[in-house]
């Protein structure tokens, strides 16, 4: 882009020295002028395009890396959140085990009674 803007600027700081030199009365002295606007202008109209991708590309990366920071405090979060329920869920079976155990034998034993007092059908 640099070796454009230099043959722009030159082309025009000559056309602009050329229409400077010559009466005003000389013709094409003002489409001289407009040309070298013209070249001149090359090199911004490139520039301002790339400028504005590039400028699109850091505000993307920008983006992009705050959502990765963002997702990886959520899976910390998550991960944390999965760990605590492991372990209240070991703990609430390590309680409630006994109670079903127990609440078994007593089924167990209910139905023993029942079946002691019940009378053969034979």
């Amino acid at each position: 882009m640099q070796p454009m803007a230099e043959i722009s600027r030159r082309v025009a700081e000559a056309i602009r020295s050329a229409t400077l030199n010559t009466p005003r009365e000389l013709p094409g002295t003002d489409l001289l002028l407009r040309y070298a606007e013209t070249v001149s202008a090359v090199p911004r109209l490139w520039a301002e395009p790339l400028r504005h991708i590039v400028e699109e590309q850091r505000r993307l990366a920008e983006l992009m890396s705050t959502w990765a920071e963002q997702h990886r405090q959520m899976a910390e979060q998550l991960a944390e959140s999965a760990e605590l329920l492991r372990r209240l869920s070991q703990e609430g079976a390590a309680l409630v085990d006994p109670i079903l155990t127990y609440a078994e034998r007593v089924s167990d034993v209910t139905d023993s009674w029942i079946d002691l007092f019940r009378p053969d059908p034979d």
